[in-house]
């Protein structure tokens, strides 16, 4: 499912714009296993391999709750506050932001 939204977003122009310019390869570890996603200016992609080398890392207990922040059934940024989706730099915020507004932008074309 979050293979189905990845390429939503990438179809969808606001969200390509949303990350344009930006480039992150973020390591997702959650307790059925490790994928990553990588951001490349306008190109979102989920990929079943692990990073070597990670701009951020998330870690959630339940890959529900990252699947509904892309999904837009919840923000991730709220799933940090509350502690459901943790990251290892705060800097990273903007990241966070950015999924979130993907999200957002995902049913526009």
């Amino acid at each position: 499912e979050i293979q189905a939204i990845a390429a939503e977003m990438n179809s969808a122009k606001h969200c390509r714009r949303a990350i344009a310019g930006w480039k992150r390869n973020i390591q997702v570890k959650t307790t059925g296993g490790e994928f990553a996603m990588e951001i490349d200016d306008g190109d979102f992609r989920v990929i079943e391999k692990k990073v070597e080398s990670p701009d951020l890392v998330m870690v959630c207990e339940d890959l529900n709750t990252l699947l509904d922040g892309l999904a837009y059934r919840g923000a991730l940024t709220d799933s940090v506050i509350m502690k459901k989706l943790w990251i290892d730099k705060n800097m990273e915020f903007t990241t966070i932001f950015k999924l979130d507004r993907m999200a957002r932008f995902r049913t526009k074309k």
